[in-house]
């Protein structure tokens, strides 16, 4: 077989919209189920939730309370099992 095989245990999750971020507080160091929402995204009037397509424990958010972010930003990150 030729190529490279690459197995990494961490998955990043990322804003679906453009707009302030708003941290889900308490989810930190806990093991979260895929579609779990971590936040959201105050796009206009829409609040936009931003949710785990992966499940894992969520190690750390690169985002912060309040920052603006631009679509597809990397929000936090978690480790599979």
């Amino acid at each position: 077989m030729e190529g490279e095989y690459l197995d990494t245990l961490e998955r990043m999750v990322v804003s679906p919209a453009a707009g302030i971020f708003a941290v889900v507080h308490d989810l930190l160091e806990t093991i979260i189920a895929a579609g779990t929402t971590i936040g959201f995204v105050q796009a206009g009037d829409e609040a936009v939730p931003v949710q785990s397509p992966f499940e894992g424990r969520l190690v750390a958010f690169d985002a912060v309370d309040g920052e603006r972010l631009v679509r597809h930003q990397r929000v936090g990150w978690l480790r599979c099992a």
